[in-house]
């Protein structure tokens, strides 16, 4: 599940790109909507999972909802018949893709919101005690009218029930009670679904939009450090590194705002950076007013994906599911013979956990053992690139680790010898 895709669509769409603005719903109208079309190239370029943002902040749900008007129901759309949610999971599922769904607690329509003020405090707008049963109807809504799916993402941007949030009078903390009942009825409706964000999530937003992630980066958050990490004080437990990066200078269609040509080759450094330190990469992708995504992101996400099976699918050399051996533990890669080596990959064998916490790479050159590069945490993969050397041995050595290290595979590569038809298609 390493490239993901979000689609961010919604009134901000037709009003400038704005999401907290709140239009008529009478603008919503595409003349050109047709989900399959979405997802059709993200399956065939090997996305594996795809978010629609259900409710942006603005308020303006894509479903026919009866927690209130501001929804599809009340826009031209399909004459108030249309149902972009059952459109979206259905595509999705027919597609193998994997569907979730994004919705913002944070509701500028209903007014309930929060935000930063002056001092740095976060602070409750509205009154969200009158809002929380329209949002718990919303969830329950989108819970059980559309079939399992694999992530629900609650938007913390504006989150008037996320950790922290005060009383912009008193000043007091507000209790998390709310956040409880929110987390507790979808694991009630759909426990096998992974949250993103909320008080205490499965997945959580790491890095900036331009993609680089923390180095050393961890998954478990052990007892007692949700607190230190803006989380609920009992989350804890494997939460999955997410990387959001956008394909234009906005987060949703506007005119001119794709972002330079350059970018598109950046994105390759991005997966790197992302994907390659142990997170997961979303590409955020934008339809336009008529509902078509333009092709031009659709290339530069098929670029990106193209690209980095072309840099990370043909190795020279590899192993799979070996667990270091000796003192310090270490893992061996014959190459045969000598080969230009430009860049290794790692993947830990977490199904026991994550434990490796230092490693170097070793090459052996004209008879003896040379480091190359070294690192601490590899994760779900870790991409080492260097400039090309000649050697026959590749040696993976464990310099510390939390517990009994293993590899679900290392493999080795010349990047001059991976293929290289990039050519976007039909």
């Amino acid at each position: 599940m390493k490239l993901g895709c979000i689609v961010q669509y919604g009134l901000a769409t037709y009003a400038g790109g704005d999401p907290l603005a709140t239009p008529p719903p009478s603008l919503f109208n595409p003349t050109n909507l047709d989900v399959r079309r979405w997802i059709v190239p993200m399956a065939a370029t090997g996305v594996r999972w795809c978010l629609l943002t259900a409710k942006h902040q603005s308020g303006f749900c894509l479903w026919p909802t009866a927690t209130t008007e501001y929804s599809v129901r009340s826009s031209p759309w399909k004459r108030g018949q249309g149902d972009l949610v059952e459109e979206f999971t259905s595509a999705c599922r027919k597609l193998q893709v994997l569907p979730g769904l994004s919705l913002s607690p944070g509701d500028m329509k209903f007014a309930c919101w929060s935000s930063l003020d002056p001092s740095g405090r976060r602070v409750l707008h509205g009154n969200r005690e009158a809002y929380l049963p329209q949002f718990l109807g919303q969830l329950r809504e989108l819970l059980t009218g559309y079939g399992p799916l694999g992530v629900l993402w609650l938007d913390p941007e504006l989150d008037p029930f996320a950790v922290g949030v005060k009383d912009p009078v008193t000043g007091r903390e507000l209790g998390l009670e709310p956040a409880r009942a929110i987390h507790k009825l979808i694991r009630e409706l759909q426990p096998g679904c992974l949250i993103a964000d909320g008080f205490a999530p499965d997945l959580r937003l790491e890095g900036s939009g331009g993609g680089r992630v923390r180095d050393p980066l961890w998954y478990p958050l052990a007892p007692g450090e949700g607190a230190t990490q803006g989380f609920a004080p009992e989350s804890q437990g494997w939460m999955i590194p997410v990387v959001r990066v956008p394909l234009r200078r906005s987060w949703f269609w506007t005119p001119g705002s794709l972002a330079d040509p350059g970018v598109a080759g950046s994105l390759l450094e991005t997966y790197r950076n992302s994907v390659g330190r142990g997170a997961t990469l979303l590409l955020n992708m934008t339809p336009d007013p008529s509902g078509r995504i333009p092709r031009e992101e659709e290339d530069r996400m098929r670029v990106t994906a193209l690209e980095s099976v072309n840099r990370y699918g043909f190795p020279v050399a590899a192993r799979w599911n070996v667990s270091p051996t000796g003192a310090p533990p270490a893992v061996e890669l014959d190459l045969g013979r000598d080969r230009e080596i430009d860049h290794v990959v790692l993947e830990e064998d977490l199904r026991q956990g994550q434990h490796i916490q230092g490693y170097e790479l070793q090459f052996l050159v004209g008879g003896a053992w040379q480091r190359i590069a070294s690192g601490s945490t590899v994760g779900s993969m870790r991409i080492e690139e260097f400039p090309a050397v000649r050697a026959s041995r590749v040696r993976v050595v464990v310099s510390r680790s939390a517990g009994t290290p293993s590899f679900l595979r290392i493999q080795a590569f010349n990047g001059s010898e991976a293929i290289r038809d990039t050519t976007p298609g039909e």
